[in-house]
């Protein structure tokens, strides 16, 4: 009989071949041929069911397969991914795209048994199919522990080129970052599976992205991976390193947020969610740094701001036709989140933090003490200077509070070459001080002195009064005043002299 049930099969009579197959198990329960031979009947009509997209059709059969439990039979496995396939290429080519009919089949593959020596592309297609909906696929993370990256074939690790000459990653770096991404995501929910996961999967990563340092994604998954595994310390000295680099890079500077949260350091983690929120980032960014820096405000009681922020999120949810996450759909029942108007936006709060933020990236930096020697209100710029070779400038936004002329900072100042080939200096952070920076202030005494036709005058012939200071001080010559002076180079005579920069 299983010799006419093969026969019928072949010559393409599906119907008759099922009804003889159905027969003979029926007389021969748990016969081993006879459940192979009823699979291949079965796999005739998900050959037919492929090829006309007929979806019903194509479940019953594979889940008929599949209710045979058969052992061993990897060219089944193989021949019924070659079929996925081609309903998953059509399915990809409808818009919109059906996604749920394709996870709907990649859930079913893994319970295929492929003969991955045989046929290893069948088995590629499937971690690419996967891949290919990865966003919308919840059982993606099992779904590549079930294939194994191990399996990998060596070709998959080599990036390739389209016909337009652009790059694209090998299969094998966008798996591997595609799993470091969803054990990050994991761990908002499970955090002790996913750790458990992250240090199973840890030495491959690494191991892969020293040998190829062409796969350019790999770092910026790296470090996310150290804190899913809880190695925070290590976390919080790179991230430093690299927000020096690109300081405004918002995924860093939430990173250093998670990490400080997780060493208890809430006030310095919310001053890192605010800072990624001055940056512009992308939207899922975007929506990560405002629900953490909320979820602190929330702790602090800091309700107004909070709200403004949860407000923000729905807002953005909305108009990318996404829902909110539980914890999002939680706050809203909160007693405080319905009493509490937000205020019209949280930009101030981004402002305050975002100086501090600096401070707290330099904070192994010293400071140095500098002296304010001029400001431009129209420009809104200030002038320091800290002896006679290092002197910079910055915008009055940078400081985060109001100087004059003569007031003394610290400052932590980073050396870089002009366009002129010049040594200049940027600042990095600005605090008030009491601390005059040595050799370059005087405090002086004295009688004023001017020439008829000048705007400017002098101290003692040498201490030089800008036209500025004796409009303001409304000064004559012989009028005694007193005030500081700041050491400066005088272009003309080619020599250092005092200027004055504050009466009084």
């Amino acid at each position: 009989m299983i010799e006419k049930i093969q026969e019928l099969r072949q010559s393409g009579e599906l119907e008759e071949a099922l009804a003889l197959a159905q027969e003979y198990l029926a007389e021969h329960p748990g016969d081993e041929a006879g459940r192979l031979e009823i699979a291949w009947v079965h796999y005739g009509f998900v050959k037919k069911a492929a090829k006309a997209v007929d979806l019903p059709a194509f479940h019953e059969h594979v889940d008929a397969i599949l209710a045979q439990e058969l052992e061993g039979e990897g060219i089944m496995g193989n021949s019924l991914a070659w079929q996925v396939h081609r309903v998953a290429k059509a399915l990809l080519g409808e818009k919109p795209v059906r996604v749920e009919e394709i996870v709907k089949m990649l859930d079913k593959v893994r319970f295929f048994t492929f003969d991955i020596e045989s046929d290893i592309m069948a088995y590629v297609m499937m971690l690419r199919l996967a891949l290919k909906v990865k966003d919308r696929y919840e059982g993606l993370r099992e779904f590549i522990e079930w294939w194994d990256l191990e399996n990998l074939p060596e070709a998959e690790y080599e990036p390739f080129e389209t016909k337009q000459g652009r790059r694209m990653m090998s299969l094998a770096e966008r798996s591997y970052i595609t799993y470091a991404n969803q054990l990050i995501q994991l761990s908002d929910t499970d955090s002790e599976l996913a750790k458990e996961k992250a240090v199973e999967f840890w030495p491959k990563f690494a191991e892969l992205g020293r040998k190829r340092r062409d796969y350019r994604f790999f770092r910026g998954f790296r470090l996310p991976l150290l804190g899913v595994m809880g190695r925070w310390d290590e976390v919080i000295q790179e991230v430093l390193s690299e927000i020096r680099h690109h300081p405004n890079d918002p995924n860093a500077w939430i990173l250093l947020g998670d990490a400080l949260a997780h060493q208890q350091e809430e006030n310095q983690a919310l001053i890192c969610f605010a800072r990624a929120l001055t940056s512009r980032a992308k939207p899922d960014a975007m929506i990560k740094a405002k629900e953490k820096l909320a979820r602190i405000l929330v702790k602090q009681e800091r309700y107004v701001e909070a709200r403004t922020e949860y407000r923000d999120i729905l807002s953005f949810l909305e108009r990318l036709g996404e829902h909110p996450s539980p914890s999002v759909l939680a706050v809203q029942e909160e007693a405080w989140f319905k009493e509490t108007e937000p205020r019209p936006n949280n930009k101030g709060l981004y402002r305050h933090y975002s100086i501090q933020a600096d401070n707290l990236l330099y904070a192994d930096m010293p400071e140095l003490s500098a002296v304010v020697n001029h400001t431009d209100d129209r420009r809104k710029r200030l002038w320091f200077r800290v002896d006679r070779e290092v002197t910079g400038s910055a915008s009055f936004g940078q400081l985060g509070f109001r100087v004059a002329p003569g007031d003394f900072i610290a400052v932590r100042i980073k050396k870089e070459r002009a366009p002129d080939g010049s040594d200049r200096y940027r600042l990095l952070t600005a605090r008030p001080n009491d601390e005059a920076p040595p050799g370059i202030i005087r405090m002086f005494r004295g009688l004023f002195s001017m020439k008829q036709g000048q705007s400017f005058g002098f101290v003692d012939r040498e201490i030089f009064i800008p036209p500025h200071l004796v409009e303001e001080g409304l000064l004559m010559p012989g009028q005694a005043i007193s005030g500081m002076a700041v050491m400066e180079y005088d272009q003309k005579r080619n020599r250092w002299s005092w200027k004055a920069v504050k009466l009084g």
